[in-house]
């Protein structure tokens, strides 16, 4: 979950690494650091606690053209400076990402063998490894497949040698790393976004790859035979004017108010209607594929959770096909069979989630079908996948997801849509029907965008109050979980989301005028229930504030302490209407607490660590 950044050319690197970091620093913020290498001076290493702004004081000075760095989310040992990447082992100094399970035992018999150890990481225990077996091999190249062999684990690497400090190396597995070829520069990066300043030519590098990169040229081997490749190189479709803040205070709310465009841009890609961007599969799907199609299995983890906890209504509903949706760590715990006919399809905003990685690995063993629904091409997931339908929500820089969630909805929207065309469980006007709906409810979501004031005025509501429940039920209910846990990401506040049909079994017992209910009660099939459910907290004096279809105002005054409404909208969209509000009072809850919203404490955006 840290980020990487290796940069090899003629000209002074460091800006271009600071640049990198900060592209990365969503992975983990709890150290960096940065080696610059020029022949002049020698290699120079800083490294500094906390905030990338910190390190940036510290390199005043430093000249190199070849450099690597890092900003760290802690696993093994706390956030300081000794523990801070990059780490010097003997001849070598590496940056990592990803865990050494073995780095134990390992540690154990490098003890044995003399080496001294600073630091409590597994990195720099993987890094005297290396320097152990390239010793021992007279060269890097074999040594270095040497070391890769006895690591257990997961990595991506950057490393520079003193014996070789023309160039960089680099190695993976299971944890991302991408080559961006700049034609005078070559760069080594975690993820796309540190490579989007200097080219749009890359390399996503393979598990079991390693390589070397110089200013001209990056050569690229298989660490099991040491045999040469030719990756394919693609081309990025993200800019950097998309990775930039513009006159927005945060991330965060830049990217809620690019929900609207996003999900147009997804459907427009996933259906063909306009030119660019990765390939999609949805529209090259077949009759008979889709008649395959017994049981759909959603695996996800965190915001693509509740997202696929929302698709499983689609499924069952537009394609008629019996469905079922969970966290991609506790299914591979089961350990179920592969059942014939099942279509198992993951969501993944980086498409590098490990724990999803893992069950799909489990699927693709037992030789099942996947399908990705993922932001970034070229990720894990895509490339493992067959059948790949990518969203079009470009960057999403801030932690806390939002717009990878709306365009994941309407992804999953389309994709059950057409698959219930091909069975014929929809006929043709029904089909156009759900994509002219969805088209409207982009719309629809424009217009919340302009209530930015009211759910800025609830927030402020909801400040007074430490703990909150998240109420919804049916489609809701996936939307509930998703509020609650954006307010818990970033402004700290504990928040649960439950099922309002669960509240009388067990949550109701927490309401006094001590807890603040969030809940979702616009118009639809649950309607009177939900009103049921409100009715009941009021009489416990509980504090309620209610997402609402237009006109309610009025009508549910007198049961809640503020409401914020939103336009009426069949029930299969209405996750995509009700969940903006719940973003923005997100939003403003943290930002009125005054917390970091876009890097929140204790998170990482890509989860690439299990």
């Amino acid at each position: 979950m840290c980020g990487i950044i290796g940069i090899v050319g003629n000209d002074p690197c460091l800006n271009g690494l600071l640049d990198g970091l900060s592209r990365l620093d969503y992975r983990g913020y709890d150290s960096a650091g940065v080696l610059v290498y020029d022949p002049s001076n020698g290699p120079q290493m800083v490294k500094s606690a906390g905030r990338l702004s910190l390190l940036r004081g510290r390199t005043h000075g430093m000249e190199g053209h070849i450099g690597i760095a890092h900003t760290r989310w802690a696993t093994h040992g706390r956030p300081n400076e000794t523990n801070a990447h990059p780490h010097r082992a003997g001849n070598l100094v590496l940056v990592h990402n990803g865990i050494i399970e073995n780095f134990l035992d390992l540690k154990s018999e490098l003890q044995g063998q003399g080496v001294a150890l600073l630091s409590e990481t597994d990195t720099e225990v993987f890094g005297h490894l290396i320097d152990r077996e390239v010793t021992a091999a007279g060269d890097i190249a074999t040594g270095l497949r040497n070391a890769l062999a006895i690591a257990e684990g997961s990595y991506a690497l950057s490393l520079w040698f003193d014996e070789d400090p023309e160039c960089i190396w680099f190695a993976r597995n299971a944890s991302p790393l991408v080559v961006g070829l700049a034609g005078d520069h070559n760069v080594v990066a975690s993820d796309p976004l540190a490579l989007v300043r200097h080219t749009d030519k890359v390399v996503y590098v393979d598990d079991g790859v390693y390589g070397r990169a110089t200013a001209k040229a990056v050569e690229f081997y298989r660490v099991s035979d040491g045999e040469a490749l030719q990756p394919e190189v693609q081309t990025l479709t993200w800019s950097g004017v998309e990775v930039d803040k513009g006159p927005y205070k945060h991330y965060m709310i830049k990217e809620i108010y690019e929900q609207p465009d996003a999900v147009l841009a997804t459907m427009d890609h996933l259906l063909g209607t306009v030119d660019g961007g990765p390939p999609s599969d949805l529209m090259n799907l077949t009759e008979e594929f889709a008649q395959s199609i017994e049981f759909v299995e959603l695996l996800a983890c965190g915001t693509s959770l509740h997202a696929a906890k929302v698709a499983r209504y689609y499924f069952e509903r537009l394609a008629g096909i019996p469905s079922s949706t969970d966290q991609a760590g506790e299914w591979t715990s089961l350990g179920l069979p592969i059942r014939p006919g099942t279509f198992t399809l993951s969501l993944s905003q980086s498409g590098e989630t490990a724990d999803t990685l893992t069950a799909l690995r489990r699927v693709k063993g037992a030789n099942g079908t996947l399908g990705a629904v993922v932001n970034v091409q070229g990720s894990s997931i895509a490339r493992m996948s067959d059948y790949v339908f990518h969203t079009m929500a470009g960057p999403e820089v801030s932690v806390a997801s939002t717009k990878a969630f709306t365009t994941q909805l309407a992804a999953t929207y389309l994709l059950a849509a057409r698959l219930g065309y091909l069975r014929k469980h929809l006929d043709e006007t029904q089909y156009k029907d759900a994509i002219d709906g969805l088209r409207h409810a982009v719309v629809l979501m424009r217009g919340i965008l302009v209530q930015e004031a009211r759910a800025r005025e609830l927030a402020l509501q909801l400040t007074h109050y430490q703990q909150a429940l998240f109420l919804g039920r049916g489609i809701l209910y996936p939307i509930a979980l998703e509020g609650a846990l954006k307010l818990k990401e970033i402004s700290y506040l504990h928040a649960e989301g439950y099922s309002a049909a669960e509240m009388k079994h067990g949550p109701i017992a927490l309401i006094d005028e001590h807890m603040a209910t969030v809940m979702l009660v616009p118009r639809g099939p649950d309607y009177s229930k939900a009103l049921g459910n409100l009715q009941e907290i009021k009489a416990r004096d509980g504090f309620v504030l209610a997402v609402v279809t237009e006109g309610d105002d009025e009508r549910l005054t007198y049961h809640t302490n503020g409401m914020f409404p939103v336009p009426e909208a069949p029930e299969l969209l209405q996750p995509l209407i009700a969940v903006i509000p719940l973003q923005l009072i997100a939003y403003h809850v943290a930002d009125y607490r005054g917390t970091d919203i876009d890097k929140p404490r204790n998170l990482a955006k890509s989860v690439t660590v299990e």
